[in-house]
């Protein structure tokens, strides 16, 4: 909807987040708690869950965002896929396109990561890679603090171990063996959310559709 046609009725609120008009030139950016959008006429609205908690906000074309509080304010910059989404199947078509595919149908998410357990030990994981790509137990790489490398180049860190590399495994209904993962385990830490508690091999992947995956919220 646009922001002219909602009038009087201008979300202020985003369940933590408090919303902002500003100029009309302003891109849409998350100051803190407040969450600023321009007011310019062609700014579009898009509720997602009931009190606007969470939204998508579009300005001109192709160019779109998703916002509100998760476990709090967030905001981030999306491609047009997801909002295509939600005009042929709604809020639940929306959120299914931002999840990454995974090696099984389960998963736990912190932000814009996803973890899917593997039902496999770290030695059968690292039998399987030394039969298969000749590689030893070396690539297995201790993160004991969060002071090193983001996931994904993220501000998501993990506290355990992982794989030095990227993997490739096959989704879960569908066989596809092109979607690559961090195999880790650990406690998975980042700003403005819960740790994640990873107990036995999991699969990470990030969520799809992000402009720049590497500052996304």
């Amino acid at each position: 909807m646009l922001l002219t046609e909602l009038k009087g009725r201008r979300p202020t609120r985003a369940g933590k987040a408090r919303i902002e008009y500003a100029s009309r030139d302003t891109y849409p950016e998350r100051r803190g708690d407040t969450i600023v959008l321009p007011s310019c006429g062609d700014l579009e609205l898009y509720r997602l869950q009931p009190g606007w908690n969470q939204f998508i906000v579009r300005q001109g074309y192709n160019t779109t965002w998703f916002g509100g509080t998760d476990e709090n304010p967030f905001l981030v910059h999306i491609s047009d896929t997801p909002y295509r989404a939600y005009c042929k199947g709604g809020p639940e078509g929306f959120y299914r396109s931002l999840v990454p595919d995974l090696p099984g149908p389960a998963y736990r998410r912190q932000g814009d990561i996803f973890a899917s357990s593997i039902p496999f030990s770290w030695e059968e994981v690292l039998r399987a890679l030394k039969l298969i790509l000749g590689w030893n137990s070396e690539v297995v790489e201790s993160c004991p603090d969060e002071r090193g490398g983001g996931l994904f180049g993220t501000r998501h860190h993990l506290k355990g171990v992982q794989l030095r590399s990227s993997v490739r495994l096959p989704v879960e209904g569908s066989g596809r063996t092109d979607t690559f993962f961090i195999l880790a385990e650990g406690t998975v830490v980042a700003p403005d959310h819960t740790d994640m508690k990873l107990e036995g091999v999991y699969a990470l992947a990030q969520t799809r559709h992000l402009q720049d995956p590497r500052i996304a919220d």
